[in-house]
């Protein structure tokens, strides 16, 4: 490509700016004149910018070598190209025409962004300026003008808008929004927009003062997060706070703050940065489940006081044999301590009887206590086949009542594991009941067994000889409120099986190949925390 930029040539480029740099040199000669003529052909040829000239009827008469290899053409072929159409992109050319059409006429100096063709076919962004050379009578003789290519700006800025558009709209899906405030004056530095939206503050009014801020603290939280952010502060230390706020309408917001020090490179802090998220349906679900975990442990009572209730006639069988017997004990003891020569050695063996049977029905009432009672879980290690045992005993009589025999057949030496003691006692007693009532109509035997299996849980099962388990009833039976029992709640199986999960266990039924029916539940060996968290909070 040719690039004839000679000195006449050049001598139409600026002869303005020729002048001004005689105007530094006035003692200049013809040859400092001539090396000012080069040294600015060189300057004007090296600028990566295009500088061209147009003369007053907006034909584009000169480029320097910047502009020419931008486009691929030569200064000849300005005289035969109309340069707008050659090199403007399509849908920027009539508004420019416009544009240049009035201010041609107007002779005040104009531009703006164009999208400009380049040898390679490509448009690229351009910022384009030209300003009027006038005589003495202010006509316009010759526009001089600079395009500056910002094709990498623009996209930097197109892909910033992009980044903060998504990021806006991220910040809006999640509800949090980030801040920064500066770490010596804590004045607000920078709210995001989604930051306003949960302040309920509007972005018009600019950003609050640490005073505007306090303000939309609820009162009663503003001393507690006040302190842990001073705390923070005066540590350089990350916080994270939970409180309310209170939107101008009086409806409140609860909020997560997180907050990190920014630091100089001399290492002082000079900001905190963070995030605030809205996490009032967050709490919402919470207080909703810890509802529904109380009305499930509410349930879980009931149905043990329920349980019991129903049990009165048989536990006061098991109550009144050792009372009894300790009142006749006591009797006896009198007796020989009354005689003309007491006979302490049978009395105080009458008394060591009286003790005994008396402890007896103590233990008898612990028991029942320890089902009654409503307290919070916990989770203790517990002795799987101590608690079995204790069910058996307690509820003996009742098997008795109707030709029931209850055997256990427990492995030795099962590890103690973590568990809640009272409901693993409601667990046995739903479970054993409802065996003992399967088989009230015909007697039977139950079968309580426990044993480890090969991947590291206990299993227990309550096998019974009495009516069984329909074959379409096998999971239904575990839902609230199913029962097959003509005065059940339907609440027995599913608190045991709530239970039984909680423990991070699994509970279920089979169908004997003979009569009656077996159930199944199996408990982890090492309680998990996740585990232990859930069952604290399930049921009492």
């Amino acid at each position: 490509m040719p690039k004839a930029n000679g000195d006449a040539d050049l001598g139409r480029v600026a002869p303005c700016m020729i002048s001004a740099m005689a105007d530094h040199d006035p003692v200049g000669s013809a040859e400092r004149g001539a090396e000012q003529v080069l040294e600015l052909q060189r300057i004007v040829n090296l600028t990566p910018q295009q500088i061209a000239i147009m003369e007053a009827d907006g034909r584009i008469s000169w480029l320097n070598d910047y502009a020419l290899d931008y486009f691929g053409i030569s200064l000849a072929d300005l005289s035969v190209l109309d340069m707008r159409a050659y090199a403007i992109h399509p849908d920027d050319l009539p508004a420019l025409r416009d544009q240049r059409r009035k201010e041609l006429a107007a002779g005040v100096p104009f531009g703006g962004e164009v999208r400009m063709r380049g040898r390679d076919g490509i448009y690229r962004r351009f910022l384009a300026r030209y300003t009027p050379l006038k005589d003495a009578e202010d006509r316009v003789v010759r526009w001089y003008g600079a395009a500056t290519e910002i094709e990498d700006r623009k996209r930097a800025e197109e892909a910033l808008r992009r980044s903060e558009s998504y990021l806006a709209e991220a910040q809006r899906l999640t509800h949090t929004g980030s801040w920064a405030v500066d770490y010596r004056t804590r004045d607000v530095l920078y709210w995001s927009e989604e930051t306003f939206r949960i302040y309920g503050v509007d972005p018009q009014r600019g950003l609050p003062t640490r005073q505007d801020f306090q303000r939309l603290v609820h009162p009663e939280d503003l001393s507690r997060l006040s302190t842990v952010v001073d705390e923070a502060f005066r540590a350089k230390a990350d916080f994270t706070v939970d409180g309310r706020i209170v939107l101008d309408g009086g409806a409140s917001r609860h909020v997560q703050i997180i907050g990190h020090p920014a630091f100089a490179s001399n290492g002082d802090p000079i900001e905190y940065v963070g995030t605030v998220v809205d996490v009032t349906e967050r709490k919402k679900v919470e207080e909703e489940r810890e509802r529904l975990r109380q009305l499930e442990a509410d349930l879980a009572h009931m149905n043990r006081v329920s349980t019991l209730g129903e049990l009165a006639a048989s536990v006061a069988h098991d109550l009144k044999q050792p009372t009894t017997a300790a009142i006749m004990d006591a009797k006896t003891c009198l007796r020989w301590l009354a005689r003309d020569h007491p006979d302490l050695d049978e009395a105080r063996e009458a008394a060591s009887r009286a003790i005994k049977d008396s402890i007896r029905a103590v233990e008898i009432i612990d028991r029942l206590r320890s089902l009654y009672k409503k307290e919070p879980p916990k989770r203790d290690l517990v002795d799987v086949n101590e608690v079995a045992r204790n069910m058996l005993d307690l509820l003996r009589s009742e098997a008795s009542r109707h030709s029931i025999s209850m055997r256990a057949d427990l492995a030795e030496a099962l590890p103690e594991i973590m568990a809640d003691r009272v409901q693993l006692q409601q667990v046995f007693m739903n479970l054993v009941l409802n065996a003992i009532e399967a088989m009230t109509e015909t007697g039977g035997e139950l079968v309580l067994k426990s044993e480890l299996t090969d991947d590291g849980h206990l299993l227990v099962s309550i096998d019974d000889t009495g009516v069984g388990i329909p074959v379409d009833k096998k999971e239904e039976i575990f839902d609230a409120f199913v029962t097959t029992k003509p005065q059940g709640t339907g609440m027995g199986l599913a608190i045991t099986r709530s239970i039984v999960e909680a423990h991070d266990g699994r509970l279920w039924v089979t169908r004997n190949s003979g009569p009656g029916a077996t159930f199944h539940f199996t408990l982890p060996l090492r309680a998990t925390a996740a585990g232990a968290a859930s069952a604290d909070g399930a049921l009492s």
